[in-house]
């Protein structure tokens, strides 16, 4: 049985821990829908603040190895940012602006599923198959 995009995000979205899962794909979905959701309910600042610095980093690859590259380093330079001390100024400014570049890379759900697609197509055995 093929696996299908559907189903490994599905998966992704419910593994109880990444750690849970074996596969490079799989691992890679689950760490970028869990950033994904939290910049969408918060914005790309507070995923930044809220999660660790080793999340944040593993997120920024996931991002990367599914061929958005440009949001992994957007989440790298806010990162980055944040850490030099920003005043409040800067940071509403730098939380807009990161706002407004993840949604032109990543408007929607839907921007994500493409990106699995291709990756699936390009990397099929990156990705467990169907139990």
């Amino acid at each position: 049985m093929t696996v299908e995009a559907d189903d490994i995000w599905d998966r992704a979205l419910n593994v109880g821990e990444v750690s849970e899962l074996t596969y490079p794909g799989d691992i890679a979905m689950a760490r970028v829908l869990l950033a994904h959701g939290s910049v969408m309910n918060g914005g790309v600042l507070n995923y930044v603040e809220e999660y660790d610095a080793t999340e944040v980093a593993d997120a920024e690859a996931a991002y990367r190895w599914l061929g958005a590259g440009g949001v992994g380093d957007l989440i790298d330079r806010v990162r980055a940012k944040v850490a030099t001390g920003l005043g409040l100024k800067q940071l509403e400014t730098l939380e807009r602006t990161a706002d407004d570049a993840y949604g032109e890379v990543i408007g929607d759900d839907e921007a994500l599923l493409d990106l699995l697609r291709v990756r699936l197509a390009d990397f099929p055995d990156a990705f467990a198959p169907l139990d």
